[in-house]
């Protein structure tokens, strides 16, 4: 696919979603050995609403080498950015192949698309599925269950297996709309624009909490810890109190760890939490 540079059965196979977005984010990382230089990482949150549900889910999907010194990514994380000429994302990554499996069932989604900015699937209604990375399972050998040391599965990367045509996009989940309007009229000591949180937080925003503090702890923290985490989280995001406690009282509670887990968002090992 020319917007793309080239380069050297799991979660969400045969699950029909609407996509709502691809926004962009990246990640510092430390030298791999002494002396080395460091390094970013682009990612891409892809964000869908699976048929029947009522909140939006999100995964992400590596998309290459980010090179600070002359690349982009705009205030809203839709679009990337360079100063140079030439595609910004690696044909060989998991982004790719993604675009590049809806193309090959419809070319007519990305007419105009330059590769740095993906609007253009908005609204899309597609069947996802996965394909076996034959050559990276042979070189790093399978991955194993945390949850289930006996259990080992195939590496391999999400795909489009059907494109079904463009729908009007979701509306947010309406026991959060009904929530917030709840809040906003009873509140009288805050601003109407800073509505309380709910009792616990929606799985979209403990999702995108919980995605963020394992990112900044590079994949991995016990569970003992998430309280702090969120606290810190909350501040970082300069968030309203009620909405931090919300989202730690949700990101703590073992209802959710455990839809997260069955969802394919995380593993659960012990008290480890780590990225799935």
């Amino acid at each position: 696919m020319s917007m793309f540079k080239s380069g050297g059965g799991g979660y969400l196979k045969g699950v029909t979603a609407t996509l709502v977005g691809i926004t962009f984010d990246t990640k510092e990382w430390e030298p791999k050995k002494k002396g080395g230089d460091p390094y970013t990482t682009l990612s891409a949150k892809l964000t869908f609403r699976t048929d029947g549900a009522t909140a939006d889910v999100s995964t992400y999907l590596p998309a290459g080498f980010f090179y600070p010194e002359n690349q982009t990514i705009s205030e809203d994380k839709a679009t990337l950015g360079s100063d140079r000429d030439g595609a910004i994302i690696q044909g060989d990554t998991e982004l790719a192949k993604f675009i590049n499996s809806i193309e090959e069932k419809d070319a007519a989604v990305f007419e105009g698309c330059d590769g740095r900015n993906f609007d253009c699937v908005k609204g899309l209604r597609v069947t996802f599925d996965r394909i076996v990375d034959v050559e990276r399972t042979k070189q790093f050998g399978k991955r194993k269950d945390k949850n289930d040391p006996k259990k080992e599965y195939n590496r391999d990367w999400l795909v489009v297996s059907a494109v079904l045509g463009k729908v009007e996009l979701p509306k947010a989940g309406k026991a959060t709309a009904a929530k917030t309007t709840k809040a906003t009229t009873t509140k009288t000591t805050k601003p109407a624009t800073t509505p309380a949180a709910p009792a616990t937080a929606s799985n979209d925003a403990a999702d995108a909490a919980l995605l963020d503090i394992l990112a900044d702890a590079k994949g991995s923290l016990d569970r003992k810890v998430m309280g702090s985490k969120a606290t810190r989280y909350r501040l970082k995001k300069n968030l309203d109190e009620a909405v931090g406690d919300a989202l730690r009282d949700t990101l703590m509670s073992d209802a959710y760890v455990a839809d997260a887990v069955s969802r394919g968002i995380i593993t659960l090992d012990g008290a480890t939490i780590a990225l799935a």
